[in-house]
């Protein structure tokens, strides 16, 4: 009997690692969407965040930075039940899909501006959202957002034009002030 039971449970054991780790699985923006509507933000957010390395809540910022729009959908329904850590990690990663997804980000800054909070605005997506990093990689964000930007055509919506034009009012002036202050380090 107790060569049995050993037996069963080392076959438990067994199999039990070879399980996919739930956490390890992919986050599904839709079914995010919806827990964010039935138990708010700030709930999701906790749930996100359970474990110390935040590798839930990072799964989503990395899916956030992808531009997609059902992701930056995620992102906005986030943003209101937000502290500051996760703030700064939502807007970071709208930042980085800026260059992937122009009319998206851009979008999303003008529903935030109707938003009370306003997560989302020019001053904090239209930057370069990286903090230590390798040099030259803010330097290659500012000029490829620059580039999308200035080819991204928003003709056919006159506030999303303002926005798109506000926005590359505010990267070209970050390029300059670091150039003008010799800190530009554009990769060789």
């Amino acid at each position: 009997m107790n060569i049995f039971i050993h037996a069963i449970l080392s076959c438990i054991i067994i199999l039990s690692l070879n399980l996919p780790d739930a956490s390890a699985q992919e986050p599904d923006a839709e079914h995010l969407a919806k827990e964010i509507k039935s138990k708010g933000a700030r709930e999701v957010i906790a749930e996100l965040m359970s474990d110390d390395q935040w590798t839930e809540f990072e799964k989503v910022c990395d899916k956030i930075e992808t531009g997609n729009r059902e992701w930056l959908e995620v992102a906005r329904l986030l943003a209101p039940g937000s502290d500051a850590a996760a703030a700064e990690s939502l807007t970071m990663s709208v930042a980085r899909a800026l260059p992937k997804s122009p009319r998206e980000v851009l979008a999303l800054i003008a529903l935030s501006e109707h938003d009370h909070g306003k997560e989302f605005t020019i001053d904090n997506i239209c930057v370069s959202p990286y903090i230590e990093n390798e040099p030259g990689v803010e330097e290659r964000h500012l000029l490829t957002t620059s580039n999308v930007l200035e080819s991204t055509d928003t003709s056919n919506d006159p506030h999303l034009n303002c926005l798109r034009l506000k926005c590359l009012e505010n990267i070209r002036g970050i390029i300059d002030n670091a150039k003008k202050h010799g800190i530009w380090k554009e990769k060789e």
